[in-house]
């Protein structure tokens, strides 16, 4: 009669529990292999009673042990049940975000600035280059988001970037592709008075100097020239 290791059979010493009924399953399959063997059963009947003793073992691993719901997919939407928003997944929060990245809840992927904690220049996050940029979007450190135009690859028309539309512009600004960044009154929407309404002074926000406050040159500085000449010269001599 051949011998059995009924050992490997036994819940404490087999790894994770088995549910009862498998345990029975594999005791029978064991049972009927050792019996075929003592009458003499020829060799493929051995080599199939092996495989069905194989297949019970498979099967009670996985009936002892089903997924977890935390990795389970919610089936009907594709996704891992835990970050499902329509399943109401244990991984979102009240606010309809991943609870890790939620401001308001105190997400552990937030920072103690209100920032994601890997793009925080003061927190040294990871996604900070050493010239204090995003690295995905750094020229000097080569990121995989810089075309070899040099520009930022989603934006670059040479490049057929996703940011471009089919009428050559910036997708989210353009009028005939209904972006999002065009309002209802058919303006950028960040610059529209009857959308973000005018500053006190009955201008754009975005173009008062009264607002944002001049340059020595009496210009915004952002469109001034001799600033941006002045800024690009201090960068260079900073290197």
């Amino acid at each position: 009669m051949v011998a059995t290791d009924r050992r490997r059979f036994t819940p404490d010493t087999a790894g994770p529990p088995f549910a009862a009924t498998a345990v029975v399953e594999v005791a029978v399959a064991a049972a009927a292999a050792a019996a075929a063997a003592a009458a003499g059963a020829t060799a493929g009947a051995a080599v199939a009673m092996g495989a069905a003793v194989i297949g019970a073992v498979a099967a009670a691993v996985v009936a002892a042990n089903p997924p977890s719901s935390a990795t389970a997919s919610c089936g009907e939407h594709g996704r891992e049940r835990s970050g499902c928003k329509e399943c109401g997944g244990s991984a979102i929060c009240e606010h309809g975000r991943v609870r890790y990245g939620c401001k308001e809840c105190g997400g552990s992927a937030i920072c103690e600035h209100g920032r994601a904690r890997y793009y925080c220049k003061e927190c040294g996050g990871s996604a900070i280059c050493e010239h204090g940029r995003k690295r995905y979007n750094c020229k000097k450190c080569g990121g995989a988001g810089v075309c070899e135009h040099g520009r930022e690859r989603s934006g670059c028309k040479e490049c057929g970037g996703s940011g471009i539309c089919e009428h050559g512009r910036a997708r989210h600004r353009c009028k005939d592709c209904g972006g999002a960044g065009i309002c209802q009154h058919g303006r950028v929407r960040s610059r529209c008075k009857a959308c973000v309404g005018a500053c006190p002074h009955g201008r754009q926000r975005y173009y008062c100097k009264d607002c944002l406050g001049a340059c020595p040159h009496d210009r915004l500085p952002s469109r001034c020239h001799e600033c941006r000449a002045a800024r690009a010269a201090s960068a260079e001599s900073d290197k």
